[in-house]
């Protein structure tokens, strides 16, 4: 029998890790889900019981769902999500790129919420949440995003990844660099932020400046920018010359706008009861989250 965990990353501690703290800030998601206890910082992989997750392919696609923002236009958002896709891609390790390419695609997506359909077509989607972020998707109350990552658990390799924007959090705007106005919370920061848990990023656990620190103020821009921890992280996993060079962002299963499964087809939708997943192994899809701060920006 397959089975589908969801799993709910440290929202204030480093979730996962590919190697020790003393080697490195710079924290790795992995399967198996354990979260970190009291006085640890990452959770290391130890396989064969449990692996770091990383994408296996060069080039991966994402669209936008038609539940979009209710502040920001589906080309505005476009423009964000393109920036900190470059912000990503233009990370240089020894001088040397890393490969990875994220197309984003013209064509928006009918997906109201993060799902991934085991054996059918899928897409990686962006959703702005209007309600239910709580009753209904079961996320925590005080992030802005989360970003689902499903993957094979026998070998850590990404198959899907989804973000929801939580609405009830905005407004979501594109601030000056200098910052939003109060209430207001940059979607640049945000989007930046959830990429890196896109590519298999965890939560840094003590570089406070870091993309991939877990909290942020409303109004901050820092996650813009990456920080050199950040920049380590993505060349650790994704060195360069590691990647196949074929191109094809084809999600796994093929392109499917519609998010609906075909007769037969096993689905995974976290918070939805009876949300399965069907195939030769188990799916695991692992939820990677951006909370809410006081602290300056």
């Amino acid at each position: 029998m397959v089975r589908t965990e969801s799993v709910l990353a440290s929202a204030l501690l480093a979730t996962l890790a590919l190697v020790p703290a003393e080697a490195s800030a710079w924290c790795q998601m992995t399967t198996g889900g354990r979260r970190p206890g009291p006085g640890e910082t990452c959770v290391v992989a130890t396989p064969p019981d449990s692996f770091p997750l990383a994408w296996r392919q060069r080039c991966t696609s994402m669209s936008l769902s038609t539940f979009g923002s209710s502040t920001l236009s589906p080309d505005q958002v476009a423009d964000v999500l393109r920036g900190a896709i470059a912000t990503w891609e233009g990370v240089r390790c020894d001088g040397q790129p890393t490969g990875l390419h994220v197309e984003v695609l013209a064509e928006m997506n009918a997906c109201e919420r993060a799902s991934h359909f085991t054996g059918d077509r899928n897409v990686h989607s962006v959703i702005f949440v209007q309600d239910g972020w709580v009753t209904e998707r079961m996320h925590d109350a005080r992030a802005f995003a989360v970003t689902l990552v499903w993957h094979d658990p026998q070998s850590g390799e990404i198959w899907d990844a989804d973000m929801e924007i939580n609405e009830e959090r905005g407004p979501f705007v594109v601030c000056p660099a200098e910052g939003c106005a109060d209430g207001e919370v940059d979607l640049p920061n945000v989007i930046t932020h959830e990429m890196g848990h896109y590519f298999g990023l965890a939560h840094t656990p003590d570089d406070a400046l870091a993309t991939m620190w877990a909290s942020a103020e409303p109004a901050e821009t820092l996650k813009r920018d990456l920080q050199p921890d950040d920049v380590t992280g993505l060349c650790s996993i994704y060195p360069p010359g590691a990647l196949p060079e074929q191109c094809d962002p084809a999600p796994r299963g093929g392109l499917g706008l519609d998010c609906q499964r075909e007769e037969g087809c096993n689905c995974s939708v976290p918070g939805l009861p009876g949300g399965s997943a069907g195939g030769a192994m188990a799916l695991i899809v692992v939820v990677a989250t951006l909370v809410a701060a006081r602290r300056r920006k």
